[in-house]
Parts: structure tokens; sequence; C-alpha cells
């Protein structure tokens, strides 16, 4: 018979999990009305050809395709169905950001019973894993869909595995389910490539023995961590999607990285600090600044440390420490820098370790009285003061769900706290000539000039501001000067091509085109406008096949319809014209151009 007592405790626990969940809710709340951002949301959604339809051809390309380095095909599979049901409606986007997170609290709170069997344990992990404002980037942040997702898959990949190595049901389906969780998130996300370790470090906490067969049943996630991993570096080698790495030194990137480990736990213990980027801190010669060497020796002897006491160290402390090292290295600086010293995302997961590190230290604090000589009651205490401080969480995350309301609050806040981020200018410029202010949007991108005077999408930028406010012999002296700086960069040959179709320079324009496409065969825009300037000095078979290359690309572009319908009618080839115009139409059926144009070819006598 099972007693009073221990009905109530269970319903009260059950109570609280859902407490948990529905304090969650309100606190991320605000981002349901939050707008895309400019940082990542146009590559993943507004400008991402992959996710306009959900055919079979359309899903193949977004599982044989890598998104500017970056092989997140699952990830993407969710933005194409979004897409199709309820198109650019941000709303939907963030609100499913929230369920995936609410149900990786759900997930955290049974992994955690199910190991550990202690409900306040689980709890105190719990709700520090719901509602730390670090949390809040992944969640309020449209592009952040691929921690969220693939940490749901990577708890599930864990909550099966324990099955399997606990034998609660003699059949083998809870392997599998791991097995195919696992592929799931490392489909979401690469970073799942650490759940093998993961599978081994669970392996210590239950005390199983390593043997022949322990170490075979994780081959298979061996093989699958080690094939997407190829795929991944292959994706980012095919890009420049980290162009900061040749700046360092090997020595440097391991004083980054162990800077990197010490802000982590920093912001996760004493979140004061918080924003969408932190830039790298700046050297002074042949070295960077103090705090850096002092908090990369505090890692290290805190590592010697725990190094050294591990044996008096309780279980799930090591546990926890161990899990956090496991998830963060790989996003650390190491292989590859990053422009951020940190980003709050690659915290998401691995903040779990540290929750289940401060849980242990509360249950500690309850349970003992460490500083017996005080005149004050530890439990007391900890009783009083943990409230509080998950009351400030909550707050600070319920401030940052604000604060990704929109592009400008985003950028601004990063402005307010590094006032010296160029990065920070150059993103808030693309905000204000968006609104149309285009004297602050000059006044940011001429200040993330300043600040970083190769930093070459601000010249890029700031070029393109010169254009809309007809300052072009300006915009052309960045463009070349953005050439200058990065000659690699097909961006800057594409936009002083631009330019020199505007000054009628047809043959110089025609060689930055080339170029542009050179460096990447795949730009709808370079095909289109090259094909413009070959339809003006009269070699429309040329434009022709420019145009179609356009339209290969990037079916949507109502621009290289209507510009393939006026070389049809120079050729006088009035069907096809129509066909063209027409299928621009479907596609922007308000366009004034393309009327004007369909009612002036109805209106010729036919050519067919």
């Amino acid at each position: 018979m099972i007693s009073h007592d221990v009905t109530t405790r269970d319903g009260l626990f059950r109570f609280s999990i859902v407490l948990i969940l529905l304090v969650t809710a309100l606190v991320f709340a605000p981002v349901l009305n939050n707008d895309f951002t400019n940082w990542d949301d146009p590559t993943y959604l507004k400008e991402n050809t992959l996710i306009r339809d959900l055919s079979l051809g359309s899903i193949k390309k977004i599982f044989t395709n890598h998104l500017d380095g970056r092989y997140h095909p699952l990830t993407l599979l969710t933005y194409a169905a979004e897409y199709h049901w309820f198109g650019l409606t941000p709303r939907v986007y963030h609100l499913d950001n929230l369920l995936l997170h609410l149900a990786n609290v759900a997930l955290v709170f049974a992994l955690t019973m199910v190991m550990f069997r202690e409900p306040t344990l689980s709890l105190i992990t719990t709700i520090l894993f719901a509602v730390h404002p670090l949390q809040a980037e992944p969640v309020a942040w449209i592009a952040g869909r691929k921690d969220v997702l693939s940490t749901f898959f990577y708890l599930m990949a864990l909550l099966a595995w324990i099955g399997h190595i606990q034998k609660t049901t003699p059949r083998k389906w809870p392997y599998f389910l791991s097995f195919l969780s696992f592929i799931l998130s490392i489909l979401a996300k690469a970073s799942a490539v650490t759940i093998p370790l993961v599978l081994f470090l669970l392996d210590y906490y239950f005390q199983r023995p390593v043997s022949r067969k322990t170490v075979a049943e994780k081959i298979p996630f061996l093989l699958g961590a080690l094939g997407l991993g190829i795929i991944t570096w292959l994706s980012v080698e095919a890009t420049d999607a980290f162009p900061a790495t040749g700046l360092f030194s090997i020595p440097d990137r391991l004083f980054l990285s162990l800077y990197a480990i010490f802000l982590y736990l920093r912001k996760l213990l004493f979140p004061v600090t918080i924003s969408c980027f932190y830039p790298l801190p700046v050297k002074h010669g042949a070295w960077f600044p103090l705090p850096v060497y002092l908090a990369s020796a505090a890692v290290v002897l805190g590592g010697w440390l725990l190094w050294r006491k591990r044996r008096g160290i309780d279980r799930e402390v090591l546990l926890g420490v161990l899990f956090f090292l496991i998830m963060i290295l790989p996003v650390l600086h190491f292989i590859k820098i990053n422009d951020s010293i940190v980003y709050d995302r690659f915290s998401y997961l691995s903040s779990l370790g540290i929750f289940l590190v401060m849980a242990n230290a509360y249950r500690y604090l309850m349970r003992n009285q460490p500083f017996g000589r005080l005149p004050i009651d530890i439990r007391k205490l900890t009783r009083a003061l943990f409230p509080i401080y998950l009351l400030y969480l909550s707050l600070f995350s319920w401030q940052r769900a604000h604060v990704w309301r929109n592009s400008l609050t985003l950028w601004s806040d990063v402005i307010q706290q590094f006032p010296k981020s160029a990065l920070a200018y150059h993103n808030r410029a693309h905000t204000w000539t968006k609104m149309g202010r285009h004297d602050l949007a000059l006044k940011d991108a001429s200040k993330a000039v300043g600040l970083v005077p190769y930093y070459v999408d601000s010249r890029l930028n700031r070029g393109r501001i010169y254009v809309i406010t007809k300052a072009y012999d300006l915009a052309l002296m960045d463009f070349s000067h953005a050439i200058r700086l990065a000659p690699e960069n097909p961006e800057g040959y594409l936009e002083r091509g631009n330019m020199l179709l505007y000054f009628h320079r047809y043959e110089p324009a025609i060689r930055d085109f080339t170029d542009s496409l050179r460096l990447n065969p795949r730009q709808g825009e370079a095909h289109n406008n090259r094909g413009n300037v070959y339809l003006l000095i009269g070699r429309d078979d040329l434009a022709m096949d420019d145009y179609t290359k356009a339209l290969e690309i990037d079916p949507s572009y109502a621009a290289a319809y209507l510009n393939r319908a006026m070389g049809h009618l120079i050729r006088r080839e009035t069907q096809p014209a129509l066909q063209d115009v027409d299928a621009a139409l479907r596609l922007d059926p308000l366009n004034v151009l393309a009327r004007r144009q369909k009612a002036e070819i109805l209106n010729q006598p036919s050519t067919f």
C-alpha cells in the first residue's frame, strides 16, 4: 500500500514541474511579439531559397547542400514546413522555438529524475535551465532554432540510452531510439557530435565496466559523429565562415579558449552582462589584456584542484563539470576563431552540467552547516536567498526577451554595452537603412569603418548607403576599397559592377560581374545584371543565357523574368516574352512594370 506522504510528495513535485513550465512560458512570452532580426534570420529564412517549398526535390536539396558553411538540414526542414503553412509570420517561428524550449525543460526534469531519483536535485537543475538569461538567445532568436531543436533530440538520445543501460525493457528499442535521436540531433546542429563522449560519461556515472561490448555498442554513434563531422568540416572549408582564424597563433587560441570557459562559467553563475555579441579581446602588440591571462590561469588552477580532489567530490559534481567541458570544447577557439569570444547560445545545453553542480551545492548547503562557527544558519540563508536569485534570473530573461524585439533594439543593446563593436554599428546601419533613416545609417556605417578600417562588410554597406543617397562617386570609392581589402570577396565586384553600369562603363562592368561569378557562380543577381549589360551592347544571345542562369539559381527572381522578356521582345519572340511577364506577375501580382510590359505586348501585332 502506498503511503499518504509518498502520494502527497509525488503530487507536489508533479505540480512543481507544471509550475516551472508555466513560469518559463510567462518569462519568455514577450518573444511572441518579436519580429525577425538581421542576425542570420535573413540567411535562414528571407533569403533562403531552399525552404520555399516542401517538394521532394527541395527536401533533397536541403539535405545535400550547406548554408553559408553550416549544415543544419533538419533545422531548415522545420523552417520549410513553417514557411509552407504560414509564410514569413514571425510569431509562428517564435512560438515553435518557445515550445521546443518548454519541451526541453520537461526532458531535463525527466532525465535528471531518471538519473538521480532525487526530486529536489532535479527541480533545482530544471528551474535553472528553464529561466536562466543565457537561455534567452536560442529561445528569442528565430535562427536559434538549431540549438533548441538539436537539444530536444540530444536529451531524447540520453534518456533512451539510460533506458538501454538500465535494461528497463528486454527489447532493443531504447538503443535504436537513442541512435535515431542522435542522428536527428546532429542533423539539427553539428555540435551534437559530442553525444558518443557523453555516452561514455554516462557509463562512468552508472559504473558500467569498460568491455568489448560497451565499446562496440557505441561504434555506430562514433561513425555517425565522424561522418557528420567531416561533412560539417567540408562545409566550413568551402566558405570563409571563420575569417578571424588566421589572425591568431596557436597559443593565442589556447588563451582565448580558456578565457571563454571562464566567461561562460561567470555568466552562468553570476549573469550581469548579457549580449548577443561579445567582441574578441584586442591585442596590444603581442599581448592580450591582462584579464585574459588571469582568467586563463584561474581556469587551469580550478581544473587542477578539481582533479586533485576528484576522489572526495560527489559524482554528480564531476558528471556536471565533465558534461559542461565535453559540450563546450567543440565551440571554443582551438580550431576556428569565432567573431565573438563567447556566444550565449553555445551554453544552451552545456549549461546543464553547471546547473547540476549548482543544484548539488544547494542540496549540500541545505543538508549541512559547512561554516559551523558562523553565527548564521546557512540553511535558512540559502532558503531565503535562492528564491531571490531565481527571481533575478527570471526578470533578466524577461528583459532579454524584449531586447530581441527587432534588429534596432538588439544592436542598440550591444552598442550600449560594447560601444566599440564595429559589427553592432554595421548591423544597426542595415536596420536604419530598412527604416529609411539613411542619415543615421550612414553615421553608423561610417562609425563601423572608423573602428575597423579593414572591415570589408562595413565598406560594402556604406557604399550601398551612398548609392541610396545618390553619392555615386563615394559609393564607387568604397566598393573599390573593399575589393582591395578582400579580392576574393564576390560582393565587392558585384557592387562595383552595378556602379560601373550606372556610369555606362560597360566593359569594366562586365569584367566585374564576371569576376564576381568566378568567385561565386551561384549569384542570380550577378547573372541578371551582366545580362543587362550584354543587352545594352547588343549581345542579346549572351544576355538571354545570363537571364536563364539567374532563374535557374532563383526561380522566384521576378526582375530576371522581366529582363528576359525584354530580350525576347528585342528578338521579336512575343509568345516567350508574354510567358516570362506572366511568370513575373505570378510572383508579384502588383508589379507595375510587369503590368505595363504585358499591356504593351498584347497591343503589339502578332509575330507568331
